[in-house]
């Protein structure tokens, strides 16, 4: 097994229960803990607004499409 997820819900942050894990006694394993982000459309939302934001700027307005293309040639060359 390489990993193994399991969701709860946190009602003391000073301390965390996790119980019927799959792990042998004395086994080492390495915890994360991870927010679960259930407001996925407001990230993105976010990220639209960042990107119409900076498609307004001054200098992005003055690249010609010509350049873009050229730069994401230069990018897949390694260059």
């Amino acid at each position: 097994m390489r990993a193994y997820k399991k969701y709860l819900t946190i009602d003391d942050p000073n301390h965390v229960v996790l119980s019927n894990l799959p792990f042998h006694s004395g086994q080492q394993v390495e915890v994360l803990f991870f927010p679960k982000d259930d407001d996925i459309n407001s990230h993105v939302k976010e990220l639209q607004t960042l990107f119409k934001a900076t498609q307004e700027l001054p200098l992005a307005k003055a690249i010609s499409e010509e350049e873009i293309e050229e730069e994401i040639k230069a990018y897949r060359r390694g260059l």
